[in-house]
C-alpha cells in the first residue's frame, strides 16, 4: 500500500483510521488517477521510498509528500504553504496525535482523570520521567 510506504504506519494502522476511503477519495480528486498510478508504480518496484521517487521529478515528490502530510494532519497542502483540512474527522484522525499517543484539541480525549497515569504505549515516558522528578523535589 503506498500510504503506508509514505507514513511508515502499516496497513492494519491506516485502516483503523476509518479514514482510508475518505484520504484515497481525497488523493484522487487533487492528484488524478495518472499521479497517483505513477507514484503507485514507482513503489512497486519494490525499492524503498527514497529511492523509488526520482529526484529529477519534483512533482512526483510533492505528491508523496502531500499524501503523507494528509495522513499525519488530516489536511491537504497548498503551494501557497498553508494547508485544507479535509474534515473534522480527518484532523482528528490525523496521525500526528498517535505519535505521541495525545488527541487533537478541540476532540474527545481519554477520559477524566487518564493524565494521572503514565500512556499505555510508553509515549512520553520521558515527560512521565521528568514530572515525577520534579514532583519529588
Amino acid at each position: 500500500m503506498l500510504s503506508a510506504a509514505l507514513t511508515g504506519f502499516d496497513e492494519g494502522e491506516l485502516h483503523a483510521t476509518g479514514m482510508v476511503e475518505v484520504y484515497h477519495a481525497t488523493v484522487l480528486a487533487r492528484l488524478g488517477e495518472p499521479e497517483l498510478a505513477l507514484l503507485t508504480a514507482l513503489l512497486e518496484e519494490g525499492r524503498d521510498i527514497e529511492e523509488a521517487l526520482p529526484p529529477r521529478d519534483p512533482r512526483t515528490a510533492e505528491a508523496a509528500v502531500a499524501i503523507a502530510y494528509l495522513w499525519y494532519t488530516g489536511a491537504w497542502p497548498t503551494a501557497e504553504g498553508g494547508a485544507v483540512v479535509v474534515s473534522p474527522e480527518t484532523y482528528a484522525a490525523g496521525l500526528l496525535w498517535t505519535t505521541f499517543g495525545g488527541h487533537a484539541p478541540g476532540t474527545v480525549g481519554p477520559g477524566y482523570g487518564s493524565w494521572s497515569t503514565p500512556p499505555l504505549s510508553g509515549a512520553g515516558a520521558g515527560l512521565s520521567a521528568v514530572a515525577s522528578t520534579a514532583a519529588q523535589r
